[in-house]
């Protein structure tokens, strides 16, 4: 999908899982690996508002 000023790149939402360790009390502590790129083991598709990083207009889908 293309905006309406002709930007293709949107801002989004997305579900991911992480691997992290935790303290005794279940506290977050840390990511398991370096970053937490490294760490994502699972992620959901991106869902919307989905916002043009241009000019803002929002979208519910990315369908024309």
């Amino acid at each position: 999908m293309t905006c309406k000023c002709g930007c293709n790149t949107f801002y989004a939402n997305q579900i991911i899982r992480v691997e992290i360790i935790v303290d005794g009390d279940g506290h977050f502590e840390d990511n398991r690996y370096a970053t937490i790129e490294e760490s994502i083991y699972d992620a959901e598709p991106p869902y919307g508002e989905f916002i043009c990083t241009n000019c803002g207009e929002e979208y519910d889908t990315l369908e024309d």
